[in-house]
């Protein structure tokens, strides 16, 4: 993920301002939700001026990346989910008699099953 932020255009080196973060996820991740991606983005900057007891308007590259990352897990992990109940739902259409156990999909879970890739 640093490698897109360090593709994005950006006036400080390193570091983002809050308008240009949220464009690059708007193109990187269109559909995640903007009032996480805000928060996120506003609970970094606060974490960084208590840090660095200054008042900055920019986050550091490596903070960002670590929301991406996590915007990014989250919309896999939820396409995922998908995927197991529908998969769930086809085994059970297909009469094999017996019903199959809810599955308990967590975000472990959904990491367990992405690093093993």
């Amino acid at each position: 993920m640093e490698g897109r932020l360090a593709d994005h255009p950006h006036k400080e080196v390193g570091r983002m301002m809050e308008t240009e973060f949220y464009e690059l996820v708007d193109s990187t991740l269109p559909q995640a939700p903007y009032h996480q991606v805000q928060r996120l983005y506003l609970q970094s900057l606060a974490m960084v001026r208590g840090r660095e007891g200054i008042e900055c308007t920019t986050v550091p590259a490596r903070n960002l990346a670590y929301i991406l990352s996590f915007l990014k897990l989250q919309q896999e992990a939820t396409s995922l989910q998908g995927k197991v109940e529908q998969l769930a739902k086809t085994t059970v259409s297909l009469g094999s008699g017996a019903t199959p156990p809810t599955p308990l999909f967590t975000m472990a879970t959904a990491r367990s099953m992405l690093t093993r890739r």
